[in-house]
């Protein structure tokens, strides 16, 4: 389950990810030394529609229904990011 303390990104110095609003496409940005060492992506009833632990920095989002979407990004420092993001058409 998500709660509200993880939905705020807890260290914006490593990792970027934008738009906040995506149209097409999410990108991520590393910031210093940090790894993503895997993604994943979730609706807003949980349900995991995306998954990589392949070294990835843009997403297509094209064929994604409009909606809420959450995106858990796991480091190689064994942090956890999640990020909110709106799809629209």
């Amino acid at each position: 389950p998500l709660y509200i303390k993880d939905i705020i990104p807890q260290n914006e110095n490593f990792i970027k990810i934008y738009p906040t609003i995506v149209k097409d496409e999410l990108f991520i940005e590393m910031k210093g030394s940090e790894i993503i060492e895997q993604i994943k992506i979730y609706n807003l009833i949980g349900k995991e529609i995306f998954s990589s632990s392949q070294a990835i920095y843009n997403i297509d989002l094209q064929n994604y229904l409009p909606g809420i979407y959450f995106m858990e990004a796991y480091l190689r420092s064994e942090e956890k990011i999640v990020w909110k993001f709106i799809k629209q058409n």
